[in-house]
């Protein structure tokens, strides 16, 4: 291996690790005031109607239950704005490589790449804008769309909420939070539990809602 490619294989790997660091108080921030075990999320779906990976894959571009991709979400726009200025046009995190054009194939040579966390995945390579939108769910998934997600899409959201509708950081938090998802229904029970009932209800509790029902729309991520 020459000292090119080690280089850049090394600062990689210091960038995922930066990358986990951030995702994980990100995930603790969940568990915040109460004494369950955190989330009621699931990540097993039927992903046959989809071109994107199927059941249990827990993969950004994946199609899961909301319950499981706002969680993810969430603690990926945690890592977003722990390494990232708000305020700049541009976002980028670290994450494993992945197949968005769905031809079988990575994208990139590299096992973890940056990724543009609002908008197209990868600068200048693949995907191309036609293999990818901001709804990937909406994209890749022929049938059985409601309340299911992937976290891609839901860190989109909460970064839109921060940066296209300007809320503080706190406020975004606060809708999540008041969402309450330690006591969401994980699957497709419940109907006013699933994820996005209880974001609704929150944001409009905050006085945020004609925001939050705009990002919700434009990142596909508002499916009961």
């Amino acid at each position: 291996m020459d000292r090119p490619t080690l280089a850049v294989d090394v600062i990689l790997l210091l960038l995922y690790t930066q990358y986990r660091l951030a995702q994980h108080p990100g995930l603790l921030f969940q568990r915040m005031g109460t004494t369950s075990n955190g989330p009621n999320i699931d990540y097993g779906i039927d992903g046959s109607s989809c071109s994107s990976p199927a059941t249990n894959s827990h993969e950004i571009p994946s199609k899961e239950y909301a319950s499981a991709a706002a969680v993810e979400g969430w603690a990926n726009y945690y890592h977003a704005v722990a390494f990232n200025n708000t305020s700049h046009s541009d976002c980028a995190v670290m994450w494993s490589t992945q197949d968005w054009d769905e031809d079988g194939l990575a994208d990139l040579a590299q096992t973890f790449a940056s990724m543009n966390c609002d908008g197209q995945p990868y600068w200048g390579n693949e995907p191309t804008s036609a293999d990818h939108s901001v709804d990937r769910l909406g994209d890749f998934c022929a049938t059985d769309r409601e309340n299911r997600g992937t976290e891609w899409a839901w860190m989109q959201f909460f970064w839109d909420l921060d940066t296209e509708q300007a809320l503080s950081f706190s406020q975004v938090a606060a809708v999540f939070d008041r969402a309450d998802p330690r006591n969401w229904r994980k699957d497709d029970s419940g109907l006013n539990k699933r994820p996005w009932a209880r974001v609704e209800d929150a944001a409009d509790d905050l006085g945020i809602l004609a925001e939050v029902t705009s990002e919700g729309s434009s990142n596909g991520v508002d499916r009961l």
